[in-house]
């Protein structure tokens, strides 16, 4: 089972698919999508996205939207970079 963490770096992904920046926001749908393909229940897809708006990563937007933040992008940076040195020779 992933951890909260696990779940709301997780989501940085669909962020990443969307080539977003800072303030860039994702519809609650969107989110909701990808945990069910992901096969996260509610109440775990909460816990992330709780976790991550207590990290500083995301904020909540009106109309059920997720923003991205600084510290939000600066995180999918370093995980990026992380993945990308783990496939390094």
């Amino acid at each position: 089972m992933p951890t909260r963490r696990q779940i709301a770096t997780s989501i940085f992904s669909v962020y990443r698919r969307q080539q977003a920046r800072v303030g860039y926001v994702l519809p609650a749908n969107i989110v909701a999508a990808f945990s069910e393909r992901s096969g996260w229940s509610v109440d775990e897809t909460e816990t992330a996205i709780n976790y991550g708006c207590a990290e500083g990563w995301f904020e909540f937007a009106p109309h059920l939207f997720l923003t991205l933040t600084n510290d939000g992008f600066a995180e999918m940076q370093r995980g990026e970079l992380g993945r990308a040195a783990s496939l390094a020779p």
